[in-house]
């Protein structure tokens, strides 16, 4: 059955994991995946139901993400179909009939609890904990501040495996980011990455900042812009001080190198680089935290260029309608096939869950098989969020979006080098992001101060 292959496969995709090269981030354990086994009989095996069974027992199952109550029940109902051999065969989750898998009795309740496209906050797990009304399964961005309030477990005692993927289906790295002390904590669903993104109403005679570029180029780009419509008013680039975390490989020679040099503070020398090409920015006047009346240049709308996440595609479109373009973090080589950096959102399993067998078994289906995000992409597409399956049938839906869908094929060849960082709702990523506007904040007013990476990652 399904969940007996769920457990089976995943034992090789996480052992295969383990031993990749770099791991991304040092809140990672360095122990091999624990050797598991499971009783034959799982409590959280489903028989097929038939319809005279009028006394089908049911179970509940709540589940905090962005997704609809028919949109999860549908999912559900797609893991009843394959648990119980009744997909046909020649279907995907691309285009299976929902009436079909509407027509089935099966064993489970859908609770959704809605959240953002980024999941659930800490702050939410705690308002819920409290009041006693934790989901079993939550998708989180800030995994670590999951399981530093105790609010998640590990799936280990639960799964190990999953043979509908292998370790060349899944990009490793982002399985790995979920790993504390040995465990793995979350598993991956959908990944965002960091972009420049610029309003087309400014874009320099000499032409657009192509997609991939380099340092040199993007510097260039934005003195033309300058030039141009540079009149005092005008924020060439909007809050240089968040490019800092994401030029890391752009000044290690391309090389992979982790969020703020997290795990690479022996490299002074390229530190020392990076903040100097930022702090070279602001004395130049090619980028300030905030336009002539104080206020945030993009919401004011005098910004030409800034730094998102692809999550933030639709906020931004909505708020600049057919004005914006988008580009990669410049390279430190023009030849360089780029290094995202990119933040995963994971699927965890609540410490509070009554059916952690089951529930466990579903978060797997949900985040590693190709038809359950098909469908999910097909019912109720995450803009900007890019799959973190390598599944090139999953992939054609995500890229044929008329709005982001050309940068998110170009993305898709990306990724397998991405670097995995911090999101916005880290404790993590709010120190890095202070320290830097605090520190180039008093540069830009004539101080000296000493910039102390190992102060700005406490």
């Amino acid at each position: 059955m399904l969940k007996s292959r769920i457990r089976k496969s995943l034992s090789v995709l996480l052992a295969a994991s383990m031993s990749v090269s770099v791991l991304s981030s040092c809140n990672k354990g360095d122990t091999d995946f624990p050797v598991l086994e499971y009783p034959e009989n799982s409590t959280s095996v489903v028989s097929e139901s038939s319809a005279s069974d009028e006394t089908l027992q049911l179970t509940e199952i709540s589940i905090a993400s962005p997704y609809s109550e028919q949109t999860l029940d549908l999912i559900v109902r797609l893991y009843y179909a394959k648990v119980n051999g009744l997909m046909p065969e020649d279907s995907t989750g691309a285009d299976i009939d929902t009436d079909f898998l509407m027509s089935f009795d099966i064993p489970w309740v859908v609770f959704p609890k809605y959240t953002s496209s980024e999941g659930a906050t800490v702050s939410s797990l705690t308002l819920w904990d409290e009041a006693g009304e934790m989901p079993d399964l939550v998708l989180v961005e800030d995994v670590k501040g999951a399981v530093d309030g105790g609010f998640i477990v590990p799936y280990d005692e639960y799964l190990s495996g999953n043979d509908i993927i292998s370790g060349n289906s899944i990009y490793p790295e982002a399985l790995l980011y979920s790993v504390y002390d040995g465990n793995y904590y979350g598993l991956p669903f959908y990944q965002t990455v960091m972009l420049l993104v610029g309003n087309s109403e400014y874009i320099p005679d000499s032409g657009i900042l192509p997609f991939r570029s380099d340092i040199e180029e993007f510097e260039s780009y934005l003195e033309a812009v300058d030039d141009q419509y540079g009149d005092g008013e005008l924020v060439i680039f909007a809050g240089g001080y968040e490019l800092l975390p994401y030029l890391s490989s752009s000044f290690n020679n391309d090389n992979r190198t982790s969020y703020m040099f997290l795990d690479d503070l022996d490299l002074t020398g390229n530190i020392d680089s990076c903040v100097g090409f930022v702090e070279d920015l602001y004395d130049r006047g090619l980028t300030s935290d905030t336009d002539v009346n104080g206020a945030d240049p993009r919401i004011s709308r005098s910004a030409c260029m800034w730094i998102t996440s692809s999550g933030n595609v639709d906020m931004w479109n909505n708020y600049y309608p057919e004005s914006l373009y988008y580009s990669t973090i410049p390279s430190a080589s023009s030849d360089s096939a780029g290094i995202p950096y990119a933040t995963v959102y994971s699927f965890c399993l609540t410490s509070s869950c009554e059916d952690k067998s089951f529930a466990s078994d579903l978060a797997a289906f949900m985040c590693f098989d190709p038809d359950a995000q098909m469908l999910l992409n097909r019912l109720e597409p995450q803009r900007g969020y890019l799959p973190c399956l390598s599944s090139s049938l999953l992939w054609d839906i995500v890229c044929d979006d008329d709005v982001f869908g050309t940068e998110a094929m170009l993305f898709e060849q990306m990724l397998p080098r991405a670097v995995y960082c911090p999101g916005s709702s880290s404790a993590l990523h709010s120190s890095v992001d202070t320290y830097n506007m605090n520190y180039f904040a008093s540069h830009d007013q004539g101080e000296s101060p000493d910039y102390d990476p190992e102060e700005c990652l406490p």
